[in-house]
């Protein structure tokens, strides 16, 4: 396989959160050799872009209470549905966050 190639696999893989160490795994189980491998990860490594992001606790939650806002400023007059709709979006980032990390392991396994 071409060599910038394996990079750009090395640094979609990073950019997805996946961990260096696996990544030279993925180099080696795709039948890179071991000096070719340092090369390539020292390629992946120099790229800054290569880095997932870091998302912050506090960020999600002023997000989060944002959206709570917004939504309880259409329903001042009825505390029950604004706890409803609060539960459900509570519900729905909690779905969104199990989904994705089961789309991480799966695409972890299959690759």
């Amino acid at each position: 396989m071409d060599k910038q190639k394996l990079v750009a696999i090395g640094k979609d893989q990073l950019k997805g959160g996946i961990a260096i160490d696996q990544v030279r795994e993925l180099l080696t189980y795709r039948g890179v050799e071991e000096k070719d491998v340092e090369e390539i990860m020292q390629e992946v490594l120099a790229d800054e872009s290569a880095r997932p992001e870091q998302i912050s606790g506090s960020a999600v939650v002023d997000k989060t209470d944002a959206a709570l806002l917004d939504v309880s400023a259409d329903a001042p007059l009825n505390p029950v549905a604004a706890k409803q709709e609060r539960t459900i979006i509570l519900l729905a980032t909690i779905g969104a966050v199990i989904v994705a990390i089961a789309g991480s392991v799966v695409y972890f396994l299959y690759f």
